[in-house]
């Protein structure tokens, strides 16, 4: 009897981690962004390679391969990935 090892399930399931966590690195960095400046930022790219909200770019989704983008309240808008 050979046994192969389930792994897909638990790639996606890190993925979407992964993205969750991305997600709330970006909306922290808005928040920040907010505080210091009185108002939400209207895009990413107000936030990337600032030392002080992202001091790189932005990931991409690792479920989607998509880039984040911010809403209207400066949160990142969709990738609400269900877990398997």
């Amino acid at each position: 009897m050979v046994i192969i090892p389930r792994i897909g399930g638990s790639t996606l399931r890190a993925k979407i981690h992964a993205c969750q966590q991305y997600k709330a690195e970006i909306n922290s960095a808005a928040e920040r962004y907010y505080f210091d400046n009185g108002k939400v930022p209207e895009s990413l790219d107000q936030l990337e390679n600032n030392p002080d909200y992202l001091p790189d770019k932005a990931p991409a989704c690792p479920v989607s391969g998509q880039p984040y983008t911010l809403d209207s309240q400066g949160r990142v808008a969709g990738h609400d990935h269900a877990l398997p």
